[in-house]
Order: C-alpha cells, then sequence, then structure tokens
C-alpha cells in the first residue's frame, strides 16, 4: 500500500450539479425502429427521451467527456433504425448506436479529426449530413471543408477540401440531388452575404460549382433552411425570409428580429418552425405544386423561452431547448390565429355599456369562425379536426360547412 506524503496538495474536480443548459436536439428512431425518440444534448451530457401517450419517458443519461458541438441523427442505407453521430469542441467524434436487448449504447465508429495546421472557423464548428446519407460534413476551421464518405453503413477516411469562402455563416446540404450538393452562406470583405451550392465529388475529392447562387442577401442572413422534397433551401435573415432554388425565387417580409433555430413540422417539407432571440415563434409556410415553391407566408405563434434548439415531435408537440431559460414541451393548438395580437376571445366577450369588465360569451357558434375552415389549407383543415378527437366526422363537417355557406352567403 502506497502512503501519500502529508506534504503534497491535490485539486478535487467533480462537477457539483449536472448541466440543464441545452443546445442541441434531434427527433428520430434511435432506441427501436418503431420508437420515436428525442435526443438532448446538455453540455457534457447526452440525454435519450422516448415518446409514449402519456408524455416523454427517460431512456438514457449519460456522461460524454467532452462538450458536444455537434448533434445528429442519421440512416445509412440497410439500418433498422438511426444512428447518432456526435462531435466535441475538441474535434473528437463517435458514431452510437442502442443496443435494444442490452439498453445501452455502443460504440460503432470513432475518431479524431483535428488538422495540424488551420484557424479555428469564427462561426463555431459545423456539422450537417447528406440527406441520403452518402456522406457527412465538418466545418471546422477557415478555408477547409471535411467529408467523411458512407459506404455500405461504414465511416471512410475522411479528407479536406479547399473552401472558398472564409467568414461561413452556416451550410446544409440540399435535398433531391443526385450528386450530394453543398448550400454555403458566407460573407465577404465588404461585409455583403451571399448563398453559393457546390457539388462534392467524392472521388475527385474536390467541390464543384453547383446548380445556383444568390448574390447580395440581406445584411442579416444567418440561417440556411434545406426544403425537403425541393433542391431549394431558404435562407433566414433579419428582416426577410427568402427562398431559393434553380427553378423559383420568392420570399416573404420578417418584422426585424435575429432568428437562432428552426425546424420542420412534418415531412413534406412545407412548414418550419423559427424560434427567435426574443422567444417568439413563427410557423413559416411554403406553398406551391410540383415540386415548385412560389409563395411563403410567416404566421406568429406565440412566446416561449428563447430556443437553442428545436424539435417537432408529433402531434403538434414541440420541445424548445433553451441555453438561456428553462427548455419547454409545448403544444400548438391554434390553427386560425388572430391578426396583430387581437384574439378572438377577446373579440367576441360581453360588454355592457355602463361598465368596462368583460365576461366571456356563451351558447352560441361564431359562424365567422366555422367558415374559416373553408379558406385552411389541408394541413390546417387536419390539424383542426384533430382537436375534435374523432367526435365528428370531419366529411360531415365540410360538407355542413360548405351548405351553411351557400345558403347564408
Amino acid at each position: 500500500m502506497e502512503v501519500i506524503p502529508s506534504c503534497c496538495a491535490y485539486n478535487y474536480v467533480v462537477t457539483a450539479h449536472k448541466p440543464t443548459s441545452v443546445s442541441h436536439s434531434a427527433v428520430g428512431h434511435f432506441t427501436a425502429p418503431e420508437d420515436l425518440n428525442l435526443i438532448i444534448s446538455k453540455s457534457t451530457r447526452l440525454e435519450i427521451h422516448k415518446l409514449t401517450p402519456q408524455g416523454l419517458q427517460g431512456c438514457l443519461d449519460v456522461p460524454i467527456f467532452g462538450r458536444i458541438s455537434v448533434v445528429k441523427l442519421f440512416r445509412p442505407r440497410g439500418e433498422r433504425k438511426d444512428l447518432l453521430f456526435l462531435l466535441t469542441e475538441r474535434y473528437r467524434f463517435c458514431v452510437l448506436e442502442f443496443n435494444e436487448a442490452k439498453r445501452e449504447l455502443i460504440t460503432r465508429a470513432h475518431g479524431d479529426v483535428a488538422d495540424k495546421v488551420g484557424r479555428p472557423c469564427e462561426a463555431g464548428q459545423i456539422g450537417i449530413i447528406d440527406p441520403d446519407c452518402r456522406l457527412i460534413g465538418l466545418h471546422l476551421y477557415d478555408g477547409h471543408f471535411k467529408i467523411i464518405p458512407i459506404v455500405d453503413g461504414a465511416l471512410q477516411e475522411a479528407f479536406n477540401v479547399r473552401l472558398d469562402e472564409l467568414k461561413v455563416l452556416d451550410l446544409a446540404f440540399l435535398h433531391g440531388c443526385a450528386v450530394p450538393t453543398l448550400a454555403v452562406l458566407f460573407e465577404d470583405t465588404k461585409e455583403q452575404r451571399h448563398i453559393k451550392t457546390y457539388q462534392v465529388s467524392v472521388k475527385d475529392k474536390e467541390l464543384r460549382d453547383g446548380p445556383w447562387s444568390e448574390a447580395c442577401l440581406d445584411s442579416g442572413s444567418s440561417l440556411v433552411v434545406p426544403v425537403r422534397n425541393t433542391s431549394g433551401a431558404v435562407v433566414i435573415g433579419e428582416q426577410a425570409a427568402i427562398y431559393l432554388s434553380d427553378s423559383s425565387v420568392c420570399s416573404a417580409s420578417i418584422k426585424p428580429t435575429m432568428v437562432k433555430a428552426f425546424a420542420s413540422v412534418g415531412d413534406d417539407g412545407s412548414r418550419y418552425l423559427l424560434g427567435d432571440y426574443l422567444g417568439n415563434l413563427f410557423l413559416l409556410v411554403l406553398e406551391g405544386s410540383d415540386g415548385l415553391v412560389n409563395t411563403l407566408k410567416l404566421e406568429p405563434l406565440g412566446k416561449t423561452s428563447q430556443a437553442s434548439t428545436l424539435s417537432y415531435l408529433d402531434n403538434g408537440f414541440v420541445f424548445v431547448g433553451s441555453c438561456f431559460g428553462d427548455s419547454q414541451l409545448i403544444a400548438l393548438t391554434k390553427v386560425i390565429s388572430g391578426v396583430g395580437g387581437l384574439e378572438h376571445k377577446e373579440y367576441r366577450s360581453f360588454q355592457t355599456p355602463f361598465s368596462k369588465n368583460t365576461a366571456a360569451s356563451q351558447g352560441f357558434i361564431d359562424g365567422d369562425l366555422v367558415e374559416q375552415i373553408l379558406d385552411l389549407p389541408v394541413e390546417g383543415r387536419e390539424a383542426v379536426f384533430a382537436e375534435l378527437k374523432g367526435e365528428i366526422d370531419p366529411e360531415t363537417v365540410l360538407q355542413f360547412v360548405e351548405e351553411l355557406s351557400r345558403t347564408l352567403h
């Protein structure tokens, strides 16, 4: 037995309280093919939850020896369920899989992606995965883009390609492209912001000019949102959101703000949630047909904590992860929202001529509100009928409202 001399002093380092600040989140089928999981990153800890009829149920809470900077779920060809890609601030990465029999995480791959020379990028580490799981892209150093090819579900040797844009603000892989296509949002030396696309050639280990580009965007442009079922993307700025592709361009104005997080609602690529630095939550709606987007609409939904990450779960439930406040699990229940912050409840409330007090009106049906169902898109109608929880047949309701509208008008 070795005796430590009393003259020696040691520092005892221990975490007094588990981290609660949420920086990243992801939704997918991780623990089983039929399970819907919410994965949350809290600095040096990883939480895995399962969505059940009773709410979120905790599955695992594991420590990670490093500060997590990237959390991505992906499913290579031939896999039954999703795999988890993690990257730490010290350039260590791993690919994790959940073992259903042992109920624990197993490591499928791990490694170090640090370079001997290079200046760490100003915007922070960015990790993205091609929608078809052909490669993983990492922006870690200015002027370089690191690519990790995926072949038959296995990660291959990583390599760097030259990126002409030095001040990169955001990156995203586009959907529906035969060749992996990268969209790069960057700022030039004159502080003008632009977006450019590149096709990634894994065979030649180089970037080639992509199908489209756009110069002189909103001066506050900071996020690139790849749109599903199209080969385009939405660039979110401080005063405008603009959809760009090789076939169409459209935009919508935004009340001046800074959007910090986004999440896709559903798999059709027509709706996206946006969260700004003040905690406002918006719904961005893309309208069009045959894979072409021709209209953008932005609708305010309400107030939440300041979102650092957003994840849409299912049935209108959204996880709002925050580094600056309490993280929240919220339900989107308002399908027909008022304009200018004016509520329908207040509009139809009863007020006597001799008093300023108001009381809720009861015993009547607001026909104006009911008939707005006819003006809603298909997704909006489905959301309304989902709130009825099967009490009334949707087709019966639509026929009744249409007949009533024709009779009274």
